[in-house]
Formats: C-alpha cells, sequence, structure tokens
C-alpha cells in the first residue's frame, strides 16, 4: 500500500516524498480514488507514480455530478457500465 500525496511532508518516515511505502520499479498499482470532481489529482498521483516506474492503473468514484466525465474518458480509466445516478 502506498500514500500518494498533494505536497510532501517534512517529517515521518519518508520525508520530503510525494509517495510514501515501500515499491520496486515495475510494479503494477491500482491507483484508487474515492470521490473526485476534475481528476486533476488523480492525474497528478498517476504520473507521480509512473515517474517511480510504477505501472498504474487508476480508478475512481465519480460523485460530483456529471462535469468530470469527459475528463475521465479522455484520461482512458477502465470502462465498465457508467453509473450516473449520485
Amino acid at each position: 500500500m502506498l500514500a500518494v500525496r498533494k505536497q510532501p511532508k517534512g517529517y515521518g518516515a519518508f520525508p520530503d516524498e510525494y509517495v510514501e511505502g515501500a515499491y520496486a520499479p515495475g510494479q503494477h498499482v491500482l491507483l484508487l480514488e474515492d470521490v473526485i470532481t476534475n481528476a486533476s489529482e488523480l492525474i497528478a498521483a498517476k504520473a507521480r507514480l509512473e515517474a517511480l516506474g510504477l505501472q498504474v492503473t487508476p480508478y475512481a468514484v465519480v460523485s460530483r455530478g456529471l462535469a468530470p466525465i469527459n475528463a475521465l474518458i479522455s484520461f482512458s480509466l477502465p470502462r465498465g457500465d457508467a453509473k450516473t445516478e449520485n
């Protein structure tokens, strides 16, 4: 399990790091985001993990209306039957 932060903390086991936790380049990572508005943080977290050599599959729950759906489709998130009700 990894934690991907918006900003690094200056203390703790992983000071000044965006990603906290043990990993090895080449590992597959399932990136979970529980609630998104426009997918910008999900995209940033995916980029941070890929910069470390990880293979990332992002997955999110859209619960802030339908506005972010176009962003997610262009981002190529895994597709299934879309749930459009809140």
